[in-house]
């Protein structure tokens, strides 16, 4: 997980916030640049229209990226400084537009639950689905189906996941998602007319799972 995706994880971005605070509307999206550590750095934020996060530390010496930041194995004095200056303006950015999704009681997404959330997606056999509050209540987190949702959407960055056997719970797929249908198809899974996936017909039903 990014710096930035840690920061603003289970965020959501408020448009006249952000305008207040000094972002600018770019195409979809928006973005922000501001000097910091008394102007060595520049911080370059960009925030797409579905509200994903990325950043930019340049030194300004050199007006290069300074990639140390994000390499956990350097852990100098100085590099722990920026990282903990970059890390401090990325929260208050997050307290000054955003406000926090209510996902119930626990909203801090770690490295162990997304494993975990990934892992039981991984056990989804073929030809079957489950849906982001199953996943949720297999964690012990019935309220947490919203989760679900927000780490599926950055799977692609921990592996080769089945997530498009995630499925809201109407059978509903990821809108703007197309090839999640056909991939499903491919697996002998069958649409409603509503273009639903027939739930009761494909869902997968651990035995573990008392639901």
């Amino acid at each position: 997980m990014t710096i930035e995706e840690k920061a603003f994880i289970c965020m959501r971005f408020d448009p006249a916030k952000m305008n207040s605070y000094g972002f600018v509307r770019q195409g979809d999206g928006y973005s922000f640049s501001t000097l910091f550590m008394d102007g060595d750095f520049r911080a370059e934020v960009t925030v797409s229209k579905d509200g994903r996060v990325a950043g930019r530390v340049i030194d300004v010496m050199n007006d290069e990226e300074y990639t140390p930041l994000r390499n956990p194995l350097y852990n100098g004095a100085y590099i722990n400084t920026v990282r903990d200056a970059y890390e401090k303006l990325l929260s208050d950015i997050a307290a000054a537009c955003c406000s926090q999704i209510p996902d119930g009681k626990e909203r801090v997404i770690n490295d162990e639950l997304i494993r975990e959330v990934l892992s039981i997606a991984d056990s989804i056999p073929y030809g079957h689905v489950a849906t982001y509050g199953q996943i949720a209540a297999m964690i012990g987190r019935e309220k947490n189906a919203r989760m679900v949702g927000k780490i599926m959407s950055m799977a692609d960055r921990y592996g080769d996941h089945p997530c498009h056997r995630v499925i809201n719970h109407a059978g509903r797929t990821v809108p703007g998602w197309t090839e999640q249908r056909a991939l499903l198809e491919a697996e002998g899974i069958s649409f409603r007319n509503n273009g639903c996936v027939d739930i009761e017909k494909f869902r997968w039903k651990p035995e573990s799972l008392d639901r």
